[in-house]
């Protein structure tokens, strides 16, 4: 049993002295969980999961140029104590994002560097003459499918693009999409895959 003594005082005191460096923490724990849900899910693919994670690198330098500022919305349970907050403080939690935004562009450099085509994010607005000649026809005829565009709006990229009489129409197209859509991107569908296994 835990007994108060000096060094119960002592402890409590710490934690009083360090409660600006926790409200940091939970504040970027809180946007990494948010940034890890997005890259879950049946529909993650290379593509979403290059999306959430360029956002995230640029939501982290919105931050920390706001954090030298001290601008401190992006954080409101910082804010509430932002009298408190000196500048030392401050500069330190700017270093730790900058080096979580180096550590994301080193760690997963390959996903970051990866090219999308910009007739897969966007096909029925895809200027032609910019695609390579050698999908243009098949855009054209994609462009002009009504049934496409709707499992577009209803389900998304992976929807359209992974539907079978789609895949069938338009093998030019899905052969240089499908690494997109096809590769595990995070263990969340491997897992997943192995839960069902096990439990099947």
């Amino acid at each position: 049993m835990y007994s108060k003594t000096s060094s119960g005082t002592e402890l409590g005191q710490k934690l009083v002295d360090a409660k600006s460096d926790i409200l940091y923490l939970s504040g970027i724990f809180e946007k990494l969980n948010v940034m890890n849900k997005e890259l879950q899910g049946n529909n993650s693919n290379l593509f979403s999961c290059k999306e959430a994670i360029t956002a995230f690198k640029g939501k982290l330098k919105l931050i920390w140029l706001n954090f030298g500022g001290r601008e401190l919305a992006q954080f409101p349970p910082l804010a509430v104590i932002s009298t408190e907050l000196i500048d030392d403080d401050l500069a330190a939690y700017v270093d730790h994002l900058k080096q979580l935004h180096n550590d994301m562009k080193t760690r997963i450099s390959d996903l970051l560097q990866m090219t999308v085509p910009h007739w897969f994010v966007g096909p029925f607005i895809t200027d032609l003459s910019k695609v390579d000649v050698t999908l243009q026809e098949s855009l054209i005829e994609l462009q002009n499918d009504t049934t496409a565009q709707a499992r577009l709006k209803r389900g998304g990229h992976q929807q359209m693009w992974m539907n079978q009489d789609l895949c069938k129409k338009y093998p030019v197209l899905l052969k240089d999409v499908k690494l997109l859509l096809l590769a595990f991107p995070t263990s969340y569908l491997v897992e997943t895959g192995f839960s069902r296994l096990m439990y099947t």
